[in-house]
């Protein structure tokens, strides 16, 4: 990348004065103008560097995936729904941590770093699995909600933010796309955070067996958006 600055030399011209009889007169002054460049190259990292800490704490120490690399998933939140109570009806709950012994919401997100310096965007999808008891029940029916999150970034210019989405994930439905960086976006480091984490929400539908469910939350990140 060239840029090119331009230094001007001003000249400045002294008006004709007269005092008493006689004229004085300025001289004649030419300005010049000389160019110079300033040039600087940029290029991806040869060896494989991070891992890139989450620019957003998150509440989960976890978090952090550890990845190294030039484009990475650098943190992925965990979900804990707490405690439902059976009685027949389909239930929506949101996240939470015990924090002196109170239960307060989570502070969520994923991290994207993308140090390729090409431009070529990326997407992240994610995929949810069968809630599974330890009593071999499965949760039936249910989904989690994730909202448009807000985007934070490190790299000192947020004029091109990949895009999130608002996403509802079925048991064993498929991937779907959270987080998008289009061509010439999402360069740099990238958090997307649930900022109110009260509306990632886990709906569950009535008549479910009483058990301990765990369920797989498979983070996929990929070097294109299509």
């Amino acid at each position: 990348m060239k840029k090119q600055f331009a230094v001007s030399m001003v000249g400045l011209t002294l008006l004709g004065m007269s005092i008493g009889t006689k004229n004085v007169q300025a001289e004649n002054t030419t300005a010049t103008v000389a160019n110079s460049k300033s040039t600087v190259t940029l290029k991806a990292p040869t060896e494989p560097s991070g891992p890139n800490p989450p620019i957003v704490d998150p509440t989960d120490p976890t978090d952090p995936t550890g990845q190294k690399g030039i484009l990475t998933l650098d943190a992925v939140s965990s979900f804990d729904f707490g405690t439902i109570a059976l009685d027949g009806k389909a239930v929506p709950t949101s996240s939470i941590v015990k924090k002196n012994d109170k239960d307060v919401p989570y502070k969520q997100g994923l991290q994207v770093t993308d140090k390729r310096g090409t431009g070529a965007g990326w997407k992240v999808t994610v995929g949810l699995s069968d809630f599974k008891g330890e009593n071999n029940h499965l949760l039936k029916g249910a989904t989690v909600e994730f909202p448009v999150g807000k985007l934070h970034t490190n790299n000192g210019n947020d004029d091109h933010s990949p895009t999130s989405s608002a996403i509802t994930l079925q048991v064993n439905g498929g991937a779907q796309t959270i987080l998008t960086a289009n061509k010439d976006t999402g360069m740099g480091s990238w958090y997307d955070e649930f900022e109110d984490p009260t509306t990632v929400k886990l709906n569950v539908p009535g008549g479910q067996y009483a058990d301990n469910y765990t369920a797989n939350l498979n983070w996929t990140l990929t070097d294109t958006p299509a």
